[in-house]
This record gives structure tokens, C-alpha cells and sequence, in this order.
């Protein structure tokens, strides 16, 4: 989900076997999720200047995750 300048909420609807980008960090017991964002596509860049990477993943592990 992603705001627009004027704080409207969109969501991203991804395809099966895609995943957003991320890194996990723990530190003290605190746990924090840093999004990997990228320049928006033409189509969405009245949303907003960036966006987060989407990545495919292996076909072996949409298999086993339905």
C-alpha cells in the first residue's frame, strides 16, 4: 500500500509468485522491516516517486506454498 500526495491510501495487487523486496533487522529484541523501493512505473507515478521492488521467487518455493 502506498499514499498519494493527498494521504490516498492504493494498493499494489501483486501476482502469484511475486513478493516485495525487504530486508528484516533485529536489534535489542526490536525488530524493524526496511522495504527495497525503486522509481514507480510511468503508469503509477502520479501515486507517488517510488516504489517497492518486486521480485520474482523460485517456482519451487510457489509450489510448496500455495
Amino acid at each position: 500500500m502506498e499514499k498519494d500526495h493527498d494521504r490516498q491510501s492504493h494498493w499494489i495487487t501483486l501476482a502469484l509468485g511475486m513478493a516485495i523486496q525487504a530486508l528484516l533487522a533485529e536489534r535489542e529484541g526490536e525488530q524493524r522491516v526496511y522495504v527495497v523501493t525503486e522509481e514507480t512505473p510511468p503508469e503509477y507515478h502520479w501515486i507517488h516517486d517510488r516504489w517497492p521492488r518486486l521480485r520474482r521467487l523460485p517456482d519451487k518455493f510457489i509450489a510448496e506454498n500455495p
